[in-house]
């Protein structure tokens, strides 16, 4: 849950406004960098999903 809150407040809206006011995109500009923390914070769940040893996990 922290890395979704570190993708979506620290790259998701300063990319989202970036690209809507300074890139001139407006609302498809902040959907966008909104839509690039999702898949930063999906990506991220899924590899330690894939890293984590859930036998020794279980067992502590």
């Amino acid at each position: 849950m922290l890395f979704k809150c570190i993708a979506v407040f620290a790259a998701g809206i300063p990319l989202g406004l970036w690209l809507a006011f300074k890139q001139d995109m407006q609302l498809a500009g902040l959907w966008g960098g909104l839509t690039v923390a999702l898949l930063y914070s999906s990506t991220l769940g899924i590899w330690l999903c894939i890293k984590t040893d859930w036998i020794s996990a279980t067992l502590a």
